[in-house]
């Protein structure tokens, strides 16, 4: 198989990465050949079938419909929705333009602190106070009293590390398998080049041009064409015949 990335620098609660996979095994009890993948974010398992290139990764963005019912479920003030479009984009809190991606801490579920709760009455436009007091020579202030055995409020933006997972028959006509990520081919819902990558058909097309070439070869020239046309995000591929 052939190998080739690009990668970024690092950061830190706001830093966070997609990530895919695909392991070939024969099954035990038929037999048979088959291929488990899973991925996490906008990486892509393609595999090269007869009647074209199957898409066996999911993708975790707003813009998947079963993704944005997922997130929206756990919004619980409808006036700051966890989807949002920013920048033309639907991205979730606003920022984010995946659903699902190792790290991003800051939105993760956390334990929300009395500032985020207030926040958040705040934008109902609620008085959140559960009782008020006035000492003598002091300012009035608010007293919150949960009870003693309620669980701690969780902040839930719905960002997850949980992969989607899938298991294939693998076929005596199957061709070959990319593991990639969305540097390479940046938007699956359209089957189009966003961002200036390229689609199913130009990356069967080039891998059809370069028969008889070494794997690395390959993952080079797709790579090389992907940034060619424009591509700007990271690209990192593996290509197995």
């Amino acid at each position: 198989f052939g190998i080739i990335g690009a990668g970024r620098g690092v950061g830190g609660a706001t830093c966070g990465a997609s990530a895919a996979t695909a392991i070939v095994y024969r099954d035990p009890g038929d037999g048979a050949l088959r291929l488990v993948s899973a991925n996490v974010g906008n990486t892509v398992v393609l595999l090269k079938r007869r009647g074209g290139v199957a898409v066996l990764s999911a993708l975790h963005t707003p813009e998947n419909a079963t993704e944005y019912s997922r997130v929206q479920r756990l919004g619980t003030n409808p006036r700051m929705p966890l989807i949002r479009e920013t920048g033309g984009r639907l991205r979730l809190g606003g920022s984010l333009s995946l659903t699902r991606a190792f790290g991003d801490a800051y939105l993760k579920p956390v334990e929300a602190s009395d500032d985020d709760e207030e926040e958040e009455e705040q934008e109902r436009g609620g008085d959140r106070s559960a009782a008020r007091l006035v000492g003598e020579g002091a300012a009035e202030r608010s007293l919150r009293l949960p009870p003693l055995d309620a669980p701690p409020k969780v902040r839930d933006f719905g960002l997850t590390a949980e992969p989607d997972v899938s298991i294939t028959q693998l076929r005596e006509d199957d061709e070959w398998l990319i593991v990639a990520s969305n540097g390479l081919v940046s938007d699956l819902t359209t089957r189009q080049a966003a961002g200036n990558g390229l689609t199913l058909e130009g990356i069967d097309d080039i891998v059809n041009t370069l028969r008889g070439e070494t794997p690395a070869e390959i993952c080079s020239e797709l790579a090389t064409v992907a940034r060619r046309n424009g591509s700007v995000d990271d690209i990192t591929l593996v290509f197995v015949p």
